[in-house]
């Protein structure tokens, strides 16, 4: 399911990319990221133009978050069984979140001449309360399919499924 804000649209992808992140690593949470842009733009009505940069973007905000979650994660010593674990998955989302909104802001800025602010301000900020629970999401998906397995990613799926309608009425 995909849902508007402004332009900019919204999708449950982003927290399954994120939780992949987490689960598989960067590299892995890159190549399902393109697959599902790539599959997203040949069924989508998008214009054209914007499938290479989301390509473009969706193959490298996952590597880059992917990069500095491990680096964290190694120098903190922390794992899934730490407390300080969700608070670091938590941040992934949050700064993978702002990767990509770079990444699309910038991209509008060179095409549009929208200053990153107004875009921060028409696609980020209605957002945000959403963004921070499916932040909460990540933690929680993460946390229970690193301590119970595969069968608890099904739960938080159609949790999730769940969640998305949830959005999509809220922003009609």
């Amino acid at each position: 399911m995909r849902i508007r804000s402004s332009r900019v649209q919204v999708s449950g992808s982003f927290l399954a990319i994120v939780v992949a992140v987490v689960l598989l690593g960067g590299t892995p949470a890159a190549l399902i990221a393109v697959l599902t842009i790539a599959v997203g733009g040949l069924r989508g009505p998008e214009a054209r133009h914007f499938l290479l940069p989301n390509l473009a973007n969706y193959a490298a905000f996952p590597v880059v978050a992917g990069l500095v979650f491990a680096a964290v994660t190694k120098a903190s010593d922390l794992g899934p069984g730490d407390t300080e674990f969700a608070v670091l998955v938590f941040g992934l989302f949050v700064f993978a979140l702002l990767l990509n909104f770079l990444f699309v802001a910038a991209y509008t800025k060179h095409m549009e001449g929208q200053p990153i602010r107004e875009t921060a301000r028409r696609a980020l900020k209605p957002l945000l309360v959403s963004d921070m629970l499916a932040a909460l999401l990540a933690v929680g998906i993460s946390e229970v399919a690193l301590h119970y397995g595969v069968g608890a990613l099904v739960v938080f799926g159609l949790l999730l499924l769940g969640f998305q309608q949830l959005l999509g009425e809220l922003l009609k």
